[in-house]
């Protein structure tokens, strides 16, 4: 006898289902763990474990598509200038921003809604009342406000979409193809969208036989042996979940994956170093060293050879741990007995205590070092001598920073291609002056290389969306000599308290960095912030008004 289900089951039904469906876009946030969990918890209800799967399903097709054009771009980066072109259209007219992306999705929701309408029409019984889906004109209106939506959520944010456009073009793929899916079922009468009818029977068949006993010659016993060794061929620790064995499965698992992350970041620090820095920055990281530290170590293939190595061996190791398990009596919750079973556990263990115990001394060792730094910074009634550019010198540079200086310092001011009158903002980096202090001038490709630091940062992108107009402030901080960005200080503050906390955090993530080459001492950084025109007369004080004449209204020394 079916139970009968009570208006609070379901709500709560409801409730998760809209959290598995919605849980990959942005506003959420909760991504593929939330599905993922319901299905752990919800093993054998139908009402929240189909939607949930449909979820993990979509999240995985969509998210290798993505990631795969995302390794395009890393690797080539024409493509992703010819993928921006593509999506922009016109840079200099935000209106086009998204046109072409959104025609073509229009386009692809009207058959997404066709071809689930002509499913259900093939199964509608004659006494079923017809569903929504079936009405062409109510399911045009349906996706054209849902191409609406879906520019309001990503490309309407003409700052973000042209600093950022694959990140947007991310967003509306996620929200458009969940969004449109959703409504498909809920216009066919919550029947399963046509796509995933063999996914959710392939899942059904796999579920069913992992209850079945790992011994014997049956079909099913078969079946569960075959799964559990491919699943663990793919990925060490799976196989092992799979048999219901999870103390021993999730910390090989997890041991695994972080191997896997280890070993693309330094593949691709060694196949070209800026490759690894954004790599981990489009997974919202960043290394835990400073980035001359970093490159030393990635550019060796020895590193991401012994990491793989130890990827292979874990994939043989929980394979041969599988296979001894189906012919041994191990119990299914809780540890087992036997240093093999309980290896995974314990070197997840150990990664998380070494952590724990590096970051320690490195905290006290920073905070001894910070009481004997400098932390003067520029002010405009200093400069001593100057320094112009050199339009001979190339603009190339190995690396990010690399050694070649595009600055060339002259005897004095009647020497050298001075440009009297005109800004060095407008000019780039082929003329203009740039002022010193006390120490030597650094290249101006090591201030490249800080701007495009804080660009791999997703709150970049925030800072300068929510920054007022004609907002201005100088912040100073002090890189130390293994790249650590220390001393962070508010030298001029705005009218805009927010802002300028904002400002303040932006600097703190830049660490750790990399320190210019050729230098020994603390490098101080007087740096102006400001949303407005790049004119002299318009900045408040005249510490703004020397800086916003510099390369990226920065000014280094070293100390």
């Amino acid at each position: 006898m079916k139970r009968e289900v009570s208006q609070k089951d379901k709500l709560v039904f409801w409730g998760i289902n809209f959290l598995s469906w919605t849980s990959p876009i942005s506003m959420i946030g909760f991504g593929i763990f939330f599905p993922l969990g319901v299905i752990f918890l919800f093993p054998k209800e139908d009402r929240v474990l189909r939607p949930a799967f449909h979820s993990v399903f979509l999240q995985v097709v969509l998210g290798l598509f993505l990631f795969s054009l995302e390794l395009l771009f890393l690797i080539f980066p024409k493509a992703e200038e010819i993928f921006s072109a593509f999506i922009l259209l016109n840079s200099e007219d935000p209106s086009a921003f998204g046109f072409t992306v959104l025609t073509l999705m229009f386009f692809l929701g009207l058959a997404v809604f066709f071809l689930q309408a002509k499913h259900v029409r093939e199964r509608l019984k004659p006494e079923d009342p017809k569903p929504l889906i079936l009405n062409p004109v109510l399911v045009f209106l349906t996706v054209f406000c849902l191409i609406l939506f879906t520019h309001y959520l990503t490309y309407s944010d003409t700052f973000r979409a042209k600093m950022a456009t694959f990140a947007v073009f991310s967003e509306s793929v996620w929200i458009f193809f969940f969004t449109a899916i959703g409504l498909a079922e809920l216009l066919s009468g919550k029947r399963p969208f046509f796509l995933f009818r063999r996914p959710w029977a392939w899942f059904v068949r796999q579920t069913k036989d992992s209850h079945a006993s790992e011994e014997g010659d049956l079909s099913s016993s078969a079946r569960k042996r075959k799964n559990a060794k491919v699943r663990d061929i793919i990925l060490a620790g799976w196989g092992h979940i799979y048999t219901g064995r999870l103390w021993r499965g999730f910390p090989i698992l997890f041991v695994y994956l972080l191997g896997l992350l280890l070993f693309a970041t330094f593949f691709f620090s060694w196949w070209e170093p800026a490759l690894g820095i954004r790599f981990l920055a489009s997974l919202g990281l960043k290394p835990g060293i400073s980035d001359k530290k970093f490159f030393e170590v990635a550019s060796s293939i020895w590193v991401w050879s012994a990491i793989l190595t130890t990827l292979i061996l874990i994939n043989v190791f929980s394979g041969w741990l599988l296979r001894r398990t189906f012919h041994s009596k191990t119990p299914l919750l809780g540890l087992s007995p036997g240093f093999e079973n309980n290896l995974g556990l314990s070197v997840l263990v150990h990664l998380i205590v070494i952590c724990l115990i590096l970051l320690m001394p490195t905290t006290i060792a920073f905070q001894k070092e910070s009481k004997s730094r400098p932390t003067d910074h520029y002010t405009p009634e200093n400069h001593a001598e100057f320094y112009f550019i050199d339009p001979n010198l190339p603009d190339e540079v190995k690396g990010l920073n690399g050694g070649v200086i595009t600055g060339t310092d002259t005897p004095n001011s009647t020497q050298g291609e001075k440009i009297p009158e005109e800004k060095p903002s407008d000019e780039g980096r082929v003329k203009g002056e740039v002022k010193k202090i006390k120490g030597k001038k650094l290249p101006p490709t090591y201030s490249n290389y800080i701007s495009a630091k804080m660009r791999t940062f997703e709150s970049f992108m925030d800072y300068w969306r929510s920054a007022p107009r004609n907002y201005s402030c100088v912040v100073a901080y002090t890189i130390t000599p293994d790249g650590e960005v220390v001393d962070v200080e508010l030298v001029q503050s705005s009218t805009y308290p927010d802002q300028d906390q904002r400002t303040l955090e932006l600097i703190e993530n830049l660490s750790p960095m990399m320190p210019p080459p050729g230098t020994k001492g603390y490098i101080r950084v007087t740096e102006l912030f400001w949303n407005g025109p790049l004119d002299a007369k318009a900045m408040p004080t005249p510490l703004q008004q020397e800086l916003v004449n510099m390369f990226d209204g920065r000014y280094m020394e070293e100390l």
